[in-house]
């Protein structure tokens, strides 16, 4: 580290010390302290090098000093000299030249604190004045913080006042009067700095860097020194992407699979492993388009895309990121109907009907759909996200315009991002409070009738459950836990900035996760593909086992479509051996549904 850098970070630590003592960060609001501090150490900077040059006489600025304790003087070398020492400047002379005029303000203000006599106390009262004139000039104060700013300003006169009465007794108002006059002349130079600064700027003046001259640090890219390791748009982009593909690619082979390879033992089970493949396939089509994302910060919670309408205005891309969050909670809270249509199978002896289970589909939707409604209301557009922008302020966000994606954001002060939150762990907890419970008693039942059922239905109901428990434990690890442990570090005052983005990136690939794990344990689609060229010349061995089993039980495989999707006209069964023995056959005489039940195999 340079030592222009350490002495920075060593300045950046006092500077946090001496706001934390005056309390002046305890009146702002966190999302105002980034603005001031931005903005107050540049003024630290200029009294810093006020202070150095009246005690050490000379000018000073940039840690450079030249000696000459009773006299301050500016001229056109000891400037330039400033600026030489700073590597890359271009037309140095034009730059000493217009800003002279500040320099001479500089010096008139080291010129009248000598005249005064101002001590160290006296010194850092000015400072304080000056921070507190920053906050009203660069902030939006609401009546609150006025009055608070106002009662720390004239409790810091009256401890001025005491200090005056203890030192310099009789002359008290002389001491005063010469403060009021040094505060006046402080405003009046940062005025016309601000007006040179501004003039500057009018005349096309930049300083830039030569390409032969450039430090080691210039080519480093703008996401590496803003503390990300790289640009994360790009990585979320490209994440959303691939995930999205594959799993477009592996749901609909799933499907296939259910509808063309399913075998007899497992086909009453058919629809809820549709079920699954269908919604993975929505909610991966609504992530590519929208590309979603959430971060947290001290309370805050930030919500925006990263997709082609990441740029829409609101409520546009309000109502995108609603599409993406009703897509997001379905996936969870659509995970104990598979395990209530296999409880009701197994338990009750009873397959329930196609009525029936719409109405169990439609009751999830709605329930995603009420909870996306109170999502919509606690973070409903106010006008005021500008102030949220700190949180998504890098260079790796912005367009070649310099543009930031639109946003919506809430702040856990308002109190309805509480709500949103407990709702939100009320309802995920009830969806997995079902899934352990129907598994449980699908659990008890299985074992019960363990004795009673040959090897094939007892590793059919193996495959299912790996399934069925994997598919619901993928939620849980990649999206609820991490999410819930966010949430509380959120609502603890916790920065977490980038944290919720990374845990988006997660999420995109439970849509991949899903049909993965149907494929892998469902040993009749595992087949597929490991009966491939690809297996036969990587694992010969697997690729013989699994054709020659594939040969012994080919008749088992389900006939296609129809006979899943028009099974079962009446769901009552009537014998609770029937829908666990490995042999059945099914009739639609007359639209009943009835079974035969065959001696199972020896």
């Amino acid at each position: 580290m340079s030592g222009a850098a350490a002495a920075a970070k060593t300045e950046l630590q006092l500077i946090k010390i001496y706001f934390e003592s005056t309390g002046l960060t305890q009146i702002l609001e966190e999302e105002q302290i980034p603005i001031f501090n931005k903005n107050a150490y540049f003024l630290w900077a200029q009294i810093h090098a006020i202070w150095l040059t009246h005690l050490q006489g000379g000018f000073s600025a940039n840690r450079m000093c030249y000696v000459d304790r009773s006299y301050v003087d500016i001229n056109e070398e000891s400037i330039e000299k400033v600026y030489l020492s700073v590597p890359g400047l271009k037309n140095i002379d034009t730059l000493v030249r217009l800003t002279m005029p500040m320099y001479f303000e500089f010096r008139n203000l080291v010129r009248i604190i000598q005249r005064y006599r101002i001590d160290h106390v006296e010194f850092m009262v000015l400072c304080h004045i000056s921070f507190m004139n920053l906050v009203t000039s660069v902030l939006q104060l609401n009546k609150k913080q006025k009055i608070q700013l106002y009662n720390c300003h004239k409790k810091l006169l009256s401890d001025l006042h005491k200090y005056h009465t203890q030192h310099y007794l009789g002359e008290e108002a002389v001491r005063f009067g010469n403060m009021t006059l040094i505060i006046e002349a402080v405003h009046q130079a940062s005025r016309f700095v601000k007006e040179q600064v501004a003039l500057l700027s009018l005349s096309g003046y930049r300083t830039t860097v030569d390409k032969e001259n450039r430090t080691a640090t210039s080519d480093i890219p703008a996401y590496y020194k803003t503390g990300y390791w790289m640009p994360l748009m790009t990585i979320h982009q490209l994440s959303d992407l691939i995930a999205g593909s594959v799993s477009i690619v592996l749901n609909s082979i799933l499907i296939y699979l259910i509808i063309m390879r399913t075998t007899r033992e497992l086909r009453i089970y058919s629809r809820i492993l549709i079920q699954n493949a269908v919604i993975d396939l929505v909610f991966t089509i609504i992530t590519m388009i929208t590309q979603a994302q959430i971060d947290f910060d001290k309370g805050v919670i930030l919500m925006m895309m990263a997709g082609p309408f990441r740029h829409s205005p609101n409520p546009v891309a309000f109502h995108l990121i609603n599409v993406w969050i009703i897509g997001l909670f379905s996936c969870v809270m659509f995970l104990p109907i598979p395990f209530i249509y296999r409880y009701f199978a197994v338990c009750k002896n009873y397959v329930l009907s196609r009525i029936q289970y719409l109405l169990l589909l439609f009751l999830a939707f709605m329930i995603s759909f009420l909870y996306t409604c109170l999502h919509a209301w606690a973070f409903w557009p106010s006008g005021n996200e500008s102030k949220f922008t700190y949180m998504i302020d890098h260079d790796f966000w912005k367009d070649s315009a310099g543009r930031l994606p639109v946003f919506v954001a809430s702040d856990i002060k308002e109190g309805r991002i509480i709500i949103l939150v407990s709702c939100t762990m009320m309802m995920g907890g009830t969806s997995y409070f079902l899934v352990i419970l129907f598994n449980m008693l699908i659990y008890r039942k299985l074992a019960k009738m363990r004795g009673t059922m040959s090897s094939k239905t007892r590793e059919v109901h193996r495959q299912l459950s790996n399934v069925l428990k994997w598919q619901a434990l993928v939620p849980f690890v990649i999206c609820v836990t991490p999410l819930t442990f966010v949430f509380v570090l959120c609502a603890l005052g916790v920065r977490t900035a980038g944290k919720g983005i990374i845990l988006t990136l997660l999420v995109t690939w439970i849509p991949v996760m899903n049909p993965l794990s149907a494929i892998i344990f469902v040993k009749q689609y595992r087949k597929v593909f490991t009966r491939t060229v690809i297996v036969k010349l990587i694992c010969p061995g697997r690729f013989a086992r699994d054709t020659a089993t594939t040969q012994a039980g080919s008749s088992s495989v389900g006939p296609g479509p129809r006979s899943i999707f028009s099974r079962f006209r009446d769901s009552r069964i009537g014998v609770s051996a029937d829908i666990n023995s490995d042999a059945y056959v099914v009739s639609s005489t007359q639209q009943n549904f009835t079974r035969e039940t065959l001696p199972s195999p020896a």
